[in-house]
């Protein structure tokens, strides 16, 4: 499932942030995850400002995946994306910006920022199962800035 990106530590879990300030959706996502049976350590937070300076505190072992809300307070997804990509530590990470909005605006602000991959937060359980499934199983091996404009937004 895993691509070599995620597994390049044996027996090690992988290692997945996610930072929204809805808690409701921070549960669903670490339900769905553990419903996919994969070795993986979660670490959310509330807001992108929490996020920068967990990733701080992680240098040594940054996470393989980042997930960041769009909207959030005192921090929000484009703000910690801009912080995430200017630090050379990090640049790499591949960072899926999440949004209840599809607008194209958004999408294209997400696609600008350097994220990689854009998703509309899904209505349902099984969607999300499904889209963390997909997301995890894609090739992050691959520079994370280089995901065409195409294959950018997902969506189920």
């Amino acid at each position: 499932m895993l691509n070599n990106r995620m597994s390049h530590l044996k027996n090690q879990p992988v290692r997945i942030f996610l930072a929204d300030d809805n808690q409701g959706d921070c549960v669903n996502f670490g339900k769905a995850l553990s419903e996919l049976n994969l070795y993986s350590r979660l670490t959310f937070v509330n807001n992108g400002e929490q996020m920068i300076q967990i990733l701080n505190l992680n240098e040594t072992m940054p996470p393989d995946i980042i997930f960041l809300d769009v909207n959030m307070p005192v921090k929000n997804g484009y703000e910690c994306l801009d912080e995430i990509r200017s630090n050379p530590l990090f640049a790499n990470i591949p960072v899926i910006m999440m949004s209840v909005s599809n607008a194209v605006e958004t999408v294209t602000k997400a696609y600008t920022h350097g994220a990689s991959l854009f998703i509309c937060k899904p209505n349902s359980f099984p969607k999300l199962r499904e889209m963390l499934r997909q997301i995890l199983a894609m090739e992050w091996d691959i520079n994370v800035r280089e995901i065409s404009k195409n294959d950018f937004y997902m969506a189920l």
